[in-house]
């Protein structure tokens, strides 16, 4: 998710409203192959911005999550913040529908001194979500609150007197869950002083950061904005802003090297390989060309022998076409279809294929 402004408009000009030329306008645009290639950007203001009274909107900045855990597994989440200047918010853009359609949740009360503002979540291993944000205005501490319903409404926010800040953006994520052999782990990254955007530091919590059991330096300098990841060969990624603002850097290193080495992967399931595979177990369908023009290859697998029903909807939900029923053959199937372009104007479509109880869905994009 992104967002754009006017020419000539900054955070402190623009005008409220989901409508008009004047005002700050959100996107979301998607990848289905790992970055490779990107659909066309579609916007959503009207879905995750208030329509009175905000004024700008901004996701992050950092990462999106998906909910694994509680009645909400499957939950996509942005976290956002909005204005107008002077009185931010924070809450959740969500969907429950593997991102086809958007809505925003409540505002976090504000509990302490100053506002809370630039933010990110993590779901922690009861299927609550944590929110940890920056504070403007306040006392130079990260604010945090607590969701129980997947993100919609919040606690008021808090005080995290574990975590200091210079008033910046930080970085939170779930390294793993206490499954698969693995330990609760959370990672924090911020410029870990209280005066300036220096001192880049790197913390980790066995507790869903109710404490930090290890801190280490990453970068003395200066430093400001980043962001967490863990990469396929299980290593720790940071990327930040370094230089006084002159350059974007990315640093890798290992959980035994923040742990001294009494801590590592070495037991129990790579997080990594295990998130590889759950990401193949899910990629069941696949759609060539994707955007589609005139014809598209749509293929599928099938774990037994099935009748199969494909229906195509539009992004309102309304049922375009119901492909007659037939049977489809355990393992990989392929089938070629044509656009009828007076049926199918330009825009976005899903794809669902039913067969036994089992429902796969698959986002088009059509562009005549």
């Amino acid at each position: 998710m992104f967002q754009s402004y006017p020419d000539g408009k900054t955070e402190t000009s623009v005008e409220p409203g989901i409508e008009g030329d004047n005002i700050c306008k959100g996107y979301v645009i998607y990848s289905d192959n790992d970055g490779e290639t990107w659909s066309q950007m579609e916007e959503i203001t009207q879905y995750i911005k208030r329509p009175e009274y905000v004024t700008s909107i901004a996701s992050g900045p950092g990462i999106g999550i998906q909910l694994k855990k509680g009645e909400h597994s499957g939950r996509l989440i942005f976290p956002f913040n909005q204005g107008p200047w002077g009185d931010w918010k924070v809450y959740t853009v969500f969907s429950d529908d593997g991102g086809n359609q958007w809505q925003y949740g409540e505002t976090a009360l504000d509990g302490s001194s100053g506002h809370g503002n630039e933010v990110q979540m993590i779901e922690l291993e009861n299927g609550n979500v944590l929110l940890n944000c920056r504070g403007i205005g306040g006392n130079k501490y990260r604010k945090k609150s607590i969701s129980t319903d997947g993100g919609i409404t919040w606690n008021p926010l808090e005080i995290d007197s574990n975590l200091i800040e210079p008033e910046c953006q930080a970085s939170i994520f779930r390294l793993s869950y206490n499954q698969d052999s693995q330990k609760n782990r959370v990672l924090f990254s911020n410029p870990y002083s209280m005066n300036s955007r220096a001192n880049g530091t790197v913390l980790l919590s066995y507790n869903e950061g109710g404490s930090w059991a290890y801190r280490k330096t990453v970068q003395e300098n200066f430093f400001a904005y980043s962001c967490l990841t863990l990469t396929q060969d299980n290593k720790i990624g940071l990327l930040y802003e370094g230089d006084d603002y002159q350059s974007i850097q990315f640093q890798k290193f290992t959980l035994e090297w923040l742990t001294n080495g009494n801590d590592s992967y070495a037991n129990g399931t790579s997080i990594a390989d295990k998130r590889i595979k759950d990401k193949a177990d899910e990629i069941k369908i696949h759609l060539y060309p994707n955007p589609v023009k005139d014809e598209y290859l749509l293929q599928f697998y099938l774990d037994c022998p099935s009748i199969i029903i494909i229906e195509i909807y539009n992004i309102l939900g309304q049922k375009i076409e119901k492909k007659p029923p037939f049977q489809g053959n355990e393992g990989w199937n392929s089938m070629k279809c044509s656009i009828n372009k007076e049926v199918y104007p330009n825009g976005i479509y899903l794809i669902k294929l039913n067969y036994e109880k089992n429902q796969i869905v698959k986002k088009m994009m059509i562009i005549n």
